[in-house]
Formats: C-alpha cells, sequence, structure tokens
C-alpha cells in the first residue's frame, strides 16, 4: 500500500439533523487509532460507546454516532498510529516485503500525525527569527513569573512582573485585586473592583453588567426570567429535584399490544411504569387479558415470560364508553335531558316518565319501547302497546282492525297476533310482518309475511295492510266475520329501520277492534295463510289451506303423505342445505364452517345459516348467499328479510350492521350494510374477508 498525502483529520464537519455517519478519506488498519471529538470536549468520544467504525483495512470507512447528530455540533476524526513497532525484520532468510511496507505505512502515516499536530501548534513565522532558548528554571524559580518574551523579542524566558517591559503595575494596588486600565494614555493600570482572595471567592464592589453572554448564557435574558420568581421562604431545590425524578415512575402508555403474542411487551427492557393498551385478546402465564385492558409493567427491565412480580394488568373490558349518548363527564342536566326525564321525576309514576319511553304497568313491570342504536341503525321492541288489547262479549262481527301509532313512516315491522274465542280449537296466533316504505296514502306496505302457526281449522284468515288515510292499518279477516266472546291480543311488537323519528311514541296510539262497514285504502291482500291445526286440504294451488271437516292426520309429518283425490300433501319438511359465499360469478373454494337448516311449513320456509369462509378464491365486490333450499315467491315488491344474529372478524366500521333480503324467485340473499343515514349498500367482499364469520336466519314464501 502507498500512504497519500493526507492530514489524517477529518473536520471539524457539522453533519445535519438526524445525519450518524461520517465518512473518512484516510486508510484505515485498526478501529482503535481512531479519535472523535464533538465540539466543546477535548476529551474523546468513547468507541462502541458513542460511535462504531466500519470499513476496516480501507481508505473508504466510516463511523457511525450512537446518536445522532442535532445539526449544531461539528465534530473531528483524527488517526493516531501508535508511536511503536508491532514487528521484527527476520535476520536472514527470503525477503517479505508485506510485514517492511506495513511497518514504513505506519511510520508514514505517523509522521503525518506528527505533522498535523506541529502545524495546530503555536509557532514562529518562517520571516521571524527564532527566540533563544528558555531559561532552564526549577519549580521554585517559576513560581509566580510570566512566560514572556524579552523587550526586543529574541529570547523566551520565565520574567517577574518587576522585570517586564510591558507591564508596569502602580505599587498602590490592592492585594488579589484584578488590575485594569487606568484610563489615561500611556501603560499604566489600577486595581479594579473585583477581588479574588486566596480561597478563589470573588468579591465585586459595584454593579456587575454584561454586554454579552456569559458562559454561553444571555444574562440580560436570564435575569429577566428570575425576575418571575417569588420566593417567601427557604426552598430546598435537591428536593424539588427528587420529586421530579420521581415523576419518572409514572405510567406512560407505550402503545398496543397484542397478547395472542404469548409474550409480554418490551423486549426484556420494559421500565416500571410504561404501559401498553390490549389491541388483541390472549393469555400469556396464566393472565388473560382482553380487548382494551391495559398491562403495566413494575419492575424496570419487567420479563417477557413472567407475569407475577413483574407486570399488573388495568382491566378496562367493561369500561362504560357512554350512557344515553353522553360521553366524558356527564352532568346531571345534560344526562336528564338525553333520557328525556324530567329533575326529580318519580319513577314509579308512569306520568312522569311517559316521554322517556319507560311506560310503568301496574306493580313497576314495564310494557314501554326499548330503543337499541347501532349508528344510523335503530330497533324499537314493544312488549304489548298500551291499549293493544280487545275484548268483547257474547257474538261479534266484524274484521280485526288494527291501527298503528301516527307518525311511522320507513321501517319493517314484525308482531305477534293473538286472536281467541271460547270454542274449541278456534284459537289463532299470526305472526306478521312488512315493510312501511312511505306516509298513509296509496301502497305504503312492501314485502309482507303472514304465518298461522296455529289456528281455526275451518277459516282462512286474510290479512290486509293499508291505511285509513291517517295512520297505518292491519286488517285481519272479513267485514262479516263472526266470533263469538272475541278477545285479540298484540305482542311482540319490534320496528327496525334507519329512519327514525325520535318524536313517534311507538307503545302509545294503537287502536285494536272491529271494522263490519268498509275497509280503508288497502295495499297488499295476503290470503291461504295456513293454519297448521288439523283439517288440512290441498286447495287447487300451491298453498294449503283449512277445509271443512278435514280428515285427521297422525303420524310422522315429515315423512306421512296424505291423498285427498289425486294430490298429494306435503304440509311439513325438515332438511339441510349448503349455503355458498358468492359474488354471483365466482364462490368460495373452502369454509371454516359451512351450514344451513331449514322447516318448511306450507310455503313458509325458515332457515338458520352458519357461514365462514375460509379460501375466497376469485371472490370480490358485492357479496351474495346462495344455495337457499327453495326459490322464493315470484310476487312484485314482495320481498323477505334476513337478521345476523352474530358476526366475527369483518371490516365494517363500529356501529354499523349487516342486513340483506332475498331475491324474487331466486334461492339467493343479497348481502347489504347499513353503512349511511340514506340507506344501505351492498356488502363487499373487502368487508366480509376471508375467515369472516356470520350466523343469520329468516323466513320468505317459496314459489
Amino acid at each position: 500500500m502507498t500512504v497519500s498525502l493526507n492530514d489524517l483529520i477529518v473536520g471539524p464537519v457539522q453533519p445535519a439533523n438526524g445525519v450518524d455517519t461520517i465518512s473518512l478519506d484516510f486508510y484505515l488498519e485498526d478501529e482503535d487509532w481512531i479519535e472523535v471529538y464533538k465540539t466543546g470536549s477535548e476529551t474523546a468520544l468513547v468507541l462502541t460507546t458513542d460511535y462504531t467504525v466500519s470499513g476496516v483495512g480501507t481508505a473508504t470507512g466510516s463511523i457511525t454516532l450512537t446518536t445522532a447528530a442535532n445539526g449544531t455540533d461539528y465534530y473531528s476524526v483524527y488517526l493516531k498510529v501508535p508511536a511503536e513497532r508491532s514487528s521484527d525484520m527476520q535476520v536472514r532468510g527470503g525477503f517479505r516485503s508485506g510485514p517492511f511496507n506495513t511497518e514504513l505505512d505506519r511510520l508514514w502515516q505517523r509522521i503525518q500525525y506528527l505533522d498535523t499536530a506541529i502545524l495546530r501548534a503555536l509557532r514562529i513565522g518562517k520571516t521571524s527569527n527564532a527566540p533563544g532558548p528558555m531559561v532552564t528554571e526549577t519549580a521554585a524559580g517559576r513560581a509566580g513569573k510570566f512566560l514572556a518574551f524579552s523587550e526586543d523579542g529574541a529570547d523566551l524566558s520565565f520574567t517577574s512582573a518587576a522585570d517586564a517591559q510591558l507591564v508596569t503595575f502602580p505599587p498602590s494596588i490592592t492585594d488579589n485585586a484584578i488590575i485594569r486600565a487606568n484610563g489615561t494614555s500611556g501603560d499604566a493600570y489600577q486595581a479594579g473592583q473585583a477581588v479574588e482572595d486566596d480561597s478563589g471567592n470573588w468579591t465585586i464592589a459595584a454593579a456587575l453588567t454584561t454586554g454579552g453572554n456569559v458562559n454561553g448564557r444571555d444574562m440580560a435574558a436570564d435575569g429577566t426570567k428570575l425576575d418571575y420568581l417569588t420566593v417567601t421562604q427557604a426552598v430546598d431545590l435537591d428536593a424539588i429535584e427528587t420529586r421530579v425524578n420521581a415523576l419518572d415512575a409514572s405510567v406512560i402508555l407505550m402503545g398496543a399490544w397484542d397478547a395472542s403474542a404469548g409474550t409480554f411487551p418490551g423486549g426484556g427492557a420494559a421500565q416500571a411504569g410504561e404501559s401498553w393498551l390490549v389491541s388483541v385478546a390472549g393469555t400469556v402465564d396464566g393472565a388473560a387479558f382482553s380487548i382494551n385492558d391495559r398491562i403495566i409493567a413494575i419492575v424496570d427491565n419487567a420479563s417477557t415470560a413472567t407475569y407475577a412480580a413483574n407486570w399488573i394488568k388495568a382491566d378496562y373490558s367493561d369500561v362504560v364508553s357512554s350512557v344515553a349518548g353522553e360521553t366524558g363527564a356527564i352532568s346531571k342536566a345534560a344526562l336528564l335531558a338525553a333520557l328525556n326525564v324530567e329533575d326529580g321525576a318519580d319513577v314509579t309514576d308512569s306520568a312522569n316518565v311517559t316521554a322517556a319511553g319507560a311506560l310503568m304497568a301496574t306493580g313497576g313491570e314495564t310494557t314501554g319501547p326499548i330503543w337499541q342504536k347501532h349508528g344510523t341503525f335503530h330497533r324499537v321492541i314493544v312488549g304489548t302497546p298500551n291499549s293493544g288489547v280487545y275484548y268483547s262479549s257474547g257474538n261479534q262481527t266484524g274484521a280485526i282492525e288494527i291501527k298503528f301509532p301516527t307518525g311511522i313512516i320507513q321501517a319493517w315491522v314484525m308482531m305477534t297476533v293473538d286472536i281467541g274465542q271460547l270454542t274449541t280449537n278456534a284459537h289463532s296466533v299470526l305472526r306478521i310482518s312488512g315493510y312501511i316504505w312511505q306516509a298513509p296514502g296509496g301502497t305504503a306496505w312492501s314485502g309482507v309475511s303472514v304465518t298461522n302457526e296455529t289456528g281455526d281449522p275451518v277459516r282462512d284468515l286474510a290479512v290486509r295492510f293499508g291505511d285509513d288515510g291517517t295512520t297505518h292499518v292491519i286488517w285481519i279477516g272479513e267485514l262479516a266475520a263472526a266470533w263469538y266472546h272475541p278477545t285479540v291480543v298484540v305482542r311482540d311488537v319490534t320496528f327496525t329501520d334507519a329512519y327514525f323519528d325520535p318524536a313517534v311514541d311507538y307503545a302509545n296510539g294503537w287502536t285494536v277492534g272491529l271494522q263490519a262497514t268498509a275497509f280503508g285504502t288497502v295495499g297488499i291482500t295476503d290470503t291461504e295463510n295456513l293454519p297448521f291445526a288439523k283439517g288440512l286440504s290441498y286447495g287447487g294451488s300451491t298453498k294449503l289451506v283449512a277445509a271443512t271437516g278435514g280428515a285427521t292426520l297422525t303420524g310422522n309429518l315429515a315423512t306421512t303423505s296424505v291423498s285427498f283425490g289425486s294430490t298429494a300433501l306435503d304440509a311439513y319438511e325438515e332438511g339441510t342445505f349448503t349455503p355458498v359465499y358468492s359474488d354471483g360469478t365466482n364462490n368460495a373454494s373452502a369454509y371454516t364452517t359451512q351450514a344451513g337448516f331449514y322447516t318448511l311449513i306450507g310455503d313458509i320456509c325458515k332457515f338458520n345459516i352458519r357461514i365462514a369462509p375460509s379460501n375466497i378464491g376469485s371472490v370480490s365486490g358485492s357479496l351474495q348467499i346462495k344455495g337457499l333450499p327453495f326459490a322464493a315467491k315470484n310476487t312484485s315488491n314482495y320481498y323477505s328479510g334476513i337478521a345476523v344474529h352474530w358476526a366475527n372478524n369483518l371490516a365494517i366500521t363500529a356501529g354499523q350492521a349487516v342486513t340483506g333480503y332475498i331475491q324474487l324467485n331466486q334461492s339467493v340473499i343479497y348481502m347489504h350494510l347499513w353503512d349511511a343515514t340514506t340507506g344501505t349498500t351492498a356488502l363487499t367482499s373487502t368487508e366480509w374477508p376471508v375467515n369472516g364469520a356470520l350466523i343469520l336466519s329468516g323466513e320468505y314464501k317459496i314459489s
């Protein structure tokens, strides 16, 4: 190797803020020969602690600072070859140039180092005469003297103050005083106002005024800050420092932690007071963690595997995030306003809590509506509405008339109507559902469904959906229908939609009675509502109707066939089917769970599904669930919906809800999402991704 001309110094350089690398421009044989200095210190930085070296054995090496530069400090890097010889040339034998070259390289680099050191020393100019040698003195002889040049500059010697030609001290100078010019022409000096005693203590006789910084501090600015301090008693600053240092033990949130990873956070370096928020539930060393829990280190360098004596869990999994829609510090006035309850209201007095929808029945039992809200999606459940019961003695005539409260617009309605008479086998239970999509007046109903779960064996209870011009109405039976001691109970009413008016009183304003004169405006009439009691016959179409004096059917309905003439009767069927996750063209190829169950009662198919795809293949965009056991009824606007009871691993926003409807004349569920105030949008494969799971159910009329 040749040794190029080089001063063996890099710097001073000022790296930009955040930069941690300084390049070297000389050959480096050993990283220990590097010395690095930072602004303001003559003490070299420490290898591996303050910096590391790379590129040893090259002339293109670099150092990497442990702490990146701040953009202000300067750094200087020196190569200091040791003043030693590490190899001895062999006395005889072949000449080996390698060790010899190495020693020469080190020698020249040492010479370059010394040359650089000489250049940085105080020297006499090249055109000046060199001074004579300094007079040799003992330590005692040098004490109290100046190192100075002679008057003609020819010699350098130790000179006493009395002999110095350049400085004259007046005989009256104060002992230990700082000298200063006396303000006159010439070389006269006098004692200053600052005095240092033999113990190093300073006394200043007058005010101290600074025109700049002292030890890097702006004394005027700092003095202004000190003027803001007011101390009326003795203050122990050490005690204050102790209290401030104690703040290091406070709880500090470090970030999120996945408890399913199986190890505690911090990598073994967690310090006491550092905490993490649990983002994924899991169990580590027997300690179970739920989402939103906190885990806090109680010792420094807390273990990653051991819970006891290292960690403590703060259980936040059941923290109440809001009350009646109110969050944060909730005042009494805000809570009462949110609940719509007057201050001081007696909760046993129904008059005081009616507006809050918590109607109190006799004995304190609530019959008012239960409100549920998921984002913009609402559900109101009314057990039995006030005035939702009708009874009359004797023989009565007319269709059962059920009038809804006024103001209901856009809501799915599901309800049960019990109809009883003092006649054997005359009790009927109707499960009625439909969608109210506009105000009274015209075809305000769609997607209706009626199921007669038990029934009068000789009566086909037609159900009409419409309005009387003021409110929505359902009529059951005919205007001339005869009843004996009739009792009608409306119960288990559920309204579901995103368009609810909080001003509507869903528990009050109902009217139940008989209508023998005329129906109002009828939008949809649902007939042949099957009673599954006894006396069943096949009614000339695909629906079963009751027949007067019908035959008695015994045995297993799932396997028994009864013939009336040449027509076979299959009144009841149970079975399974395979639901398919699909976009209409592509289907999922594998599933964790794929199960479907159905019950067919007449032309009503009730089903339950649990489905979780594990490989969705090419499925993308809007989602469907295909494979229902039967095609839906093909009647205009005769849609049926589904109810989603449980979901997991979806990618939707909190407050949104999954829903869907069954397409007419198809065995397909079109999946949707309540994600906007305007209604639903199609549920996509991004929102229901691979490993997402649903449990849902529904019912619909078949073709």
